[in-house]
Formats: structure tokens, sequence, C-alpha cells
């Protein structure tokens, strides 16, 4: 844990002192950017990233979701069902 957390810090060095600023990400609180989700007892949300909002396009062509922008947010049970692939369906396919 300890390095995980160093590995994100930054070193100042000035006078023969080091000091670590160590850069926290800013935590995701939702709601959820889908409007019909009922999930109101979610916990975990993910912020959408040009990645994600990609594959969702990927997934979804037809503009379904064509709503959902950078730096929104999706509850856990959107963000698995929409941007992540099924890997028994990517090894049939390969």
């Amino acid at each position: 844990m300890c390095r995980n957390i160093l590995a994100n810090a930054k070193t100042i060095s000035a006078n023969n002192y080091v000091i670590n600023i160590i850069m926290f990400k800013a935590k995701s609180t939702g709601p959820c950017a889908i409007p019909e989700c009922n999930n109101k007892n979610a916990s975990r949300f993910r912020k959408m990233t040009d990645l994600a909002i990609e594959k969702i396009k990927n997934k979804h062509p037809e503009g379904d979701y064509d709503f959902i922008k950078k730096d929104s947010e999706l509850c856990h049970k959107h963000h698995m069902k929409n941007t992540k692939i099924n890997h028994l369906k990517q090894k049939l396919l390969n």
C-alpha cells in the first residue's frame, strides 16, 4: 500500500529538506449519469474518460448513450455493463 501512495508522490527539495507531496485523486461520488438508473444505494462510481466513452460508442453504435460526456460518472453496475467487454465473447472471436 505504501508503494502505491509513494508512486503518486512528488518530491520537492529545497534548502537540504526533502518534502514528499502526495497527490490523491478526487473520489467519485455520483450520481449515475444514466437517467433510468434506479441503483440508489450505489457506493462505487467511475468517472468517464475518453477511452471509456470510446468503448461505449463501439459497444452501442446506435447512439443510445451519446449523452455521456467526459468526467460524468456511472455507478459500478452501469460502468461494467457498458464499458467492459465480455472476455468470454472476446476469446471466442479470436
